[in-house]
């Protein structure tokens, strides 16, 4: 990222300016009736291509935009969007370049990184995939008794298993014929492949093992097992190697692994696990869908990667969804981030998100080492908007802290029964219009005089039926859940959460926290195994839930 270093975030003119707007817009009511209203809705909302952005819900007025913008020339967001398209190494920490948009650019010119040349790297993997995925679709890669693949199980967690995971049930509906079932095993404790595999046949079973370092404990206990019940299962002398192929950055582990060359798919040290969806970590998609579809997703990640770059501040769509997750954020206290797709096939979209920006935005110092004093980052939850409606939309409406809403909607169809697709959307805009307008205390009197509740009754309930609305949302709108505009809506996500990281000045590409808590538990594990007594310098919570666990086994 960028040196921020020259001013702190905090002393620009035009943060401070936005705390005091801030100050001055706290319980203001944007019009959102009559030609007033009209006005507002068309001058804050965006339109690409079938997308649609409306963010007229936000206590947000023209000055305050207008200072946004303004913080984000001061933080140089320009010339750090640059940096990230040319491939500049600003993953400091890790003195590496972030070049997921590589992944789905078209062929061109070389992009030299380590003496390598990284674009011609992603097309000769992408046309590996493409030849493996479809001798599979023709049964002409088999098992060990010649029958062809049924199932394809993806053992990986994390940034290996998250995106491929959302992106396969979003777009179950374009599943050929020909293609085989996928499955997704991340767990450490065995119960998701044990159940899994009680469905298989193993004989037409095909695994991929997905770390991009191949180091993964939890990837690598899975595929052991997998390859414990091939091994109780098929006859002898039978070839297991084929059952696996290998996603990972770390050819020789592969190798040690057993896995065939010819089944061994690079992914590369200077993409993200959680931004590595197209690349070799989206087989289990390309194997679902097909390759065709496959690179539709790509087609839909690059064209909003030429919007990011291309696109003036003001109406370049990621640029000011950062930029309100910023104003939420940092000036309008909301800690929390509610995502509430109205389409089933979404489902998986709030936890593919919780990974992207909390393990992307959940930094302490910014890039030069320095301890921050504004937040950064929000905690993400969310599930399909129907859902939520049935179990925490009453703290949206009613609870004490902020959240920052968005609303996701398909303006097409979503399941071919036309009524259950107007209710979605019924239900996604009045949830949305009920945050903002919310219910006062006349309003409620007067419905409940027209019901005949008695006077006493009446005043014993008004405190608890009154919401106060005043609850901003956003609302996405896109055209139909296909892999182009799928593809459109991740990379959108990606670069949301890039600006984010550039105005607070963080770098959203490492992850030290998890690091540690992986060292750790390779720490422990032998402990709990029995393997060797409990290290005494361990803490007395520690030690003493060890010795709890290891009596119960």
């Amino acid at each position: 990222m960028l040196d921020t270093s020259k001013s702190s975030l905090t002393e620009l003119p035009a943060w401070q300016t936005l705390g005091a707007c801030a100050r001055d817009l706290r319980g203001w009511r944007p019009p959102l009736q009559g030609d007033a209203g009209e006005r507002r809705f068309r001058r804050f909302s965006l339109h690409l291509d079938g997308l649609f952005l409306d963010y007229s819900r936000q206590p947000l007025d023209e000055p305050a935009r207008e200072l946004l913008l303004e913080l984000a020339r001061e933080r140089g967001l320009p010339e750090q969007m640059r940096a990230l398209f040319a491939g500049e190494p600003v993953n400091a920490t890790e003195e590496r370049p972030a070049l997921h948009t590589l992944l789905r650019a078209p062929d061109g010119p070389p992009v030299m990184v380590n003496g390598q040349d990284a674009r011609a790297a992603v097309h000769t993997e992408l046309e590996r995939m493409d030849r493996f995925v479809d001798r599979v679709h023709q049964g002409l890669l088999h098992g060990w008794d010649e029958r062809p693949f049924t199932d394809v199980v993806n053992l990986g967690i994390g940034g290996s298993e998250l995106g491929a995971a959302m992106a396969v049930q979003a777009l179950s509906r374009y599943r050929p014929s020909a293609a085989p079932r996928v499955h997704f095993v991340s767990g450490s404790d065995g119960v998701q492949l044990e159940d899994l595999i009680r469905r298989l046949d193993p004989a037409t079973t095909l695994f991929i093992v997905a770390s991009k370092s191949f180091g993964t404990q939890e990837t690598l206990l899975n595929a052991r097992a997998a390859l414990h019940w091939l091994e109780t299962c098929a006859p002898e002398g039978a070839h297991l190697a084929r059952h696996f192929v290998g996603v990972s950055a770390n050819d020789r582990a592969m190798a040690r692994f057993g896995i065939p060359e010819e089944q061994r798919f690079a992914v590369w040290d200077w993409v993200g696990g959680r931004y590595s969806v197209a690349s070799a970590m989206g087989l289990p998609v390309a194997l679902a869908l097909g390759m065709a579809p496959f690179r539709a997703l790509l087609d839909g990640m690059h064209a909003m990667d030429r919007h990011f770059e291309e696109a003036p501040l003001p109406v370049n769509l990621p640029v000011i969804a950062g930029l309100l997750q910023v104003w939420s954020i940092n000036f309008l206290g909301a800690h929390a981030h509610c995502v509430l797709p109205y389409h089933q096939r979404l489902a998986r979209l709030p936890a593919w998100l919780q990974q992207l920006e909390m393990e992307s935005l959940g930094k302490r110092v910014d890039t030069q080492g320095r301890p921050l004093d504004y937040h950064t980052g929000a905690v993400v939850f969310g599930e399909t908007g129907f859902h939520a409606q049935h179990s925490f939309a009453q703290l949206l409406f009613q609870g004490h802290c902020p959240v920052a809403v968005d609303f996701l909607v398909s303006r097409e169809d979503a399941s071919g029964v036309a009524l259950a697709h107007g209710m979605a959307q019924a239900q996604a805009l009045g949830q949305g219009r009920a945050l903002m307008t919310g219910r006062d205390r006349a309003t409620l009197a007067e419905e409940m005089i027209r019901a005949g509740v008695p006077e006493a009754r009446r005043q014993a309930l008004l405190a608890h039926r009154e919401i106060p609305g005043g609850r901003p949302s956003n609302t996405l709108v896109f055209p139909r859940l296909d892999p182009y505009n799928l593809g459109r809506l991740i990379a959108y996500y990606e670069h949301r959460t890039f600006v984010q990281a550039a105005i607070w000045g963080i770098n959203p590409f490492d992850q030290w926290g998890v690091e540690l808590g992986k060292a750790l538990t390779r720490h422990l594990l032998p402990a709990l195994n029995g393997e060797a007594d409990p290290d005494p310098a361990l803490d007395a919570s520690t030690l003493g839930l060890l010795r709890i666990l290891r009596d119960q086994t």
